[in-house]
């Protein structure tokens, strides 16, 4: 997905015609295609035409990643916070375990904190 949609990027923007994610895509792909979407609006990337920032093919794309990785965060939330956590970074709790599972916890919470329904109580 990511190198499909640098692909697109290194040209003049266009319409891309993507109608949907492939359900294959791996959730690294997902997070980083989706981090490209928003660099464009902060810092932009190398070599790629500022018109791209919005783009309506593309803002529908990101939204479309949005909405797999929000949809995959509802999913986690349900397993709790803390379990949640350990498969959203793929944490490998090294010697501090108890201090890796804090860290966990509060970027999940943080992650999940304005989407309805999702907050940590």
């Amino acid at each position: 997905m990511t190198e499909r949609l640098l692909a697109s990027l290194a040209k003049a923007p266009h319409d891309l015609g993507w109608d949907a994610i492939p359900d294959e895509i791996d959730d690294e792909d997902l997070h980083l295609a989706l981090y490209c979407c928003y660099e464009l609006h902060y810092q932009g990337l190398p070599s790629v035409d500022a018109d791209w920032e919005w783009e309506p093919s593309l803002l529908g794309v990101r939204r479309r990643l949005e909405d797999r990785f929000l949809a995959y965060a509802r999913a986690l939330r349900r397993l709790g916070v803390a379990e949640a956590g350990c498969h959203f970074c793929d944490v490998h709790v090294a010697a501090d375990e108890k201090h890796q599972d804090l860290a966990t916890d509060a970027m999940v919470a943080g992650l999940l904190k304005h989407e309805p329904g999702l907050a940590a109580t």
